[in-house]
This record gives structure tokens, C-alpha cells and sequence, in this order.
């Protein structure tokens, strides 16, 4: 795990959120990304090691990112259907994501900051990085909860952070 998984995980404690939640956003990537031998966590490996909840969490903040031949599904395609978990949700993977879209976009702030070329590096460029962003601000909207509000407005003042700084 990275220092990245440290932050998401340390917004979602300090947005008030129980330690399921918290074990959860520390997880978040588990079952999407490879680890470091090539291989993805499956799913039942991770409800084995940490129970139903934490694990059904983390399957709900986690993008499909291969078809069902293996291959690589278009950016778009898994950004949407990444769109559509949060929304349908529950309000705690909403916070998940909002803790993760958080840290990610300060992380690109920072990195343009500092004159990086970040969207080099980046699957989609900063019109594709606003949209998603934004895109997971309204998907949070379909929860009512009152530890959401002050997570929204900071990824909201870091999308205008972006903004900022790309036109």
C-alpha cells in the first residue's frame, strides 16, 4: 500500500466515517490494481481477509477494468460504469470515492504546481480529469448524508484548483 491509500483513508476518518469505512478507503485499490508479482486481489481473497462489509465497500468504489475477454476496457467505459456504482452506493463508498478524488486531484494540482507535465503520465487529459471529477461530485449527490457536504466542497475547491491552473 502507498501513501496515497494512507491519505484517502486518513480524509475518510477525519470526515467521520467508522472503521469499516476507513478500512475500506485504505483498500480501495485492492481488487483493482495489480500488485507488484502482476496479479489483481480477487474478490472472495479479500472477503476472506476482511470480512463482507469492508470488502462489498471496496468492490463498490472499484472500476471493471478488464472485459469479459480479458482485455482493457475503454477509459470512458470504465469511468462511467464507475459513475453509476457511486451513485447506486451506498453512502459510504460514496465517501470512498470522494476521499480518493480528492487526494488524486490535489495530487495533480501539486504536480502542476511544481511545472510537471502530469497529464503525460495521466490516461486522460485535464478536460478528461475535470469531467471525471466533476462527474463524481454529482454522483455523490444522490446520498444524504452530513458527513458528505464538507467532502464535496473540497473536491469541489480542488476541481477550481484545476481550473485554474489549465486555462
Amino acid at each position: 500500500m502507498s501513501s496515497q491509500h494512507t491519505a484517502v483513508a486518513s480524509i475518510v476518518y477525519r470526515a467521520g466515517w467508522g472503521d469499516p469505512v476507513v478500512a475500506a478507503a485504505y483498500l480501495h485499490d485492492a481488487i483493482e490494481d495489480m500488485n507488484r508479482h502482476g496479479r489483481r486481489l480477487r474478490r472472495k481473497q479479500l472477503r476472506d481477509a476482511v470480512g463482507t462489509e469492508v470488502a462489498r465497500l471496496v468492490a463498490q468504489v472499484s472500476e471493471e477494468k478488464l472485459d469479459e475477454d480479458g482485455q482493457m476496457r475503454p477509459w470512458r467505459a470504465r469511468k462511467e460504469g464507475y459513475l453509476e456504482s457511486i451513485r447506486t452506493a451506498r453512502p459510504e463508498a460514496a465517501a470512498i470515492s470522494l476521499a480518493d478524488k480528492i487526494h488524486n486531484l490535489w495530487s495533480i494540482n501539486q504536480s502542476l504546481d511544481a511545472g510537471e507535465a502530469i497529464f503525460d503520465a495521466l490516461s486522460g487529459d485535464a478536460e478528461a480529469q475535470h469531467w471525471f471529477h466533476q462527474s463524481v461530485l454529482d454522483a455523490s449527490l444522490t446520498h444524504d448524508d452530513e458527513r458528505l457536504p464538507p467532502m464535496r466542497e473540497r473536491l469541489r475547491q480542488e476541481i477550481e484548483r484545476l481550473d485554474t491552473q489549465v486555462t
